[in-house]
């Protein structure tokens, strides 16, 4: 049970989760934390959706991989290559690690998905690899969601689109991602939890983890706080004359 987010503004990207993994035990499924952002490389990361220990495999496997150990690897180099490279390590591994270590044994459930999410040489990289390993790109909409709170974000986003989150900066994409995934924690009847994960990756600059994520959730307050004061500006919360409303009925 996870909700990975990723999100492309004008001078940056953010990825944001949840921090709750399900474990399943002899009695019951228990919950817990886990770190589910990775920032791999200095300006591309990802999150994964699914099982925990396939997420630490794919970790390791990038951690030792010829190339893709250097996280400096994409410094220089294009979206579609960063893309191609991932990829290309990933898929083949992943199919055969599946088949080989997991899918005999019984009870196991390895679908894992996977959002990777960046600023490269020529500009960001958003794509997803499904937990059916087909690769998808999300740049034409900016912005990205796996696990099974995916379905929040859509929503979420929907009523939050004339703050333009896909050109606003990288300040103001914060305080969105935020808001959106712990309103999702909020309304999830389960398999998510807080707090929130996020990693930052400004344009030409190098990917963070955000250590400062209570500071950005009182942002995330004060902007609440100003809708309120601003639709009382503008629509005073007075109720209706109650001898005029009934003048008016509405229905017979």
């Amino acid at each position: 049970m996870t909700l990975i987010l990723g999100l492309v503004c004008a001078d940056g990207a953010v990825l944001t989760s949840d921090s709750q993994a399900t474990f399943l035990t002899g009695g019951q499924e228990v919950k817990g934390l886990t770190r589910k952002l990775v920032p791999q490389w200095s300006n591309v990361a990802w999150g994964a959706s699914g099982n925990v220990g396939v997420a630490q495999w794919v970790e390791g496997l990038f951690s030792n991989h010829n190339e893709l150990k250097d996280g400096l690897r994409f410094d220089n180099r294009s979206a579609a290559t960063a893309k191609r490279e991932i990829c290309d390590a990933l898929l083949g591994a992943l199919s055969g690690y599946y088949r080989e270590q997991l899918l005999p044994l019984a009870n196991q459930d390895p679908r894992t998905g996977f959002l990777f999410c960046g600023w490269v040489k020529d500009g960001p990289v958003l794509f997803e690899v499904g937990q059916d390993l087909v690769v998808t790109d999300h740049l034409e909409t900016g912005f990205a969601a796996i696990g099974s709170g995916d379905i929040f974000p859509y929503f979420a986003l929907a009523s939050l689109q004339h703050h333009n989150p896909t050109k606003c900066s990288l300040a103001r994409a914060m305080l969105i991602a935020y808001r959106v995934v712990d309103d999702a924690i909020r309304v999830a009847a389960r398999g998510l939890g807080p707090p929130v994960q996020m990693v930052t990756i400004p344009r030409a600059k190098q990917a963070q983890v955000r250590h400062d994520i209570e500071e950005i959730g009182d942002g995330v307050e004060t902007w609440k706080r100003i809708e309120r004061d601003a639709l009382a500006k503008h629509i005073p919360d007075e109720p209706a004359d109650q001898d005029s409303a009934s003048e008016h009925p509405t229905g017979s």
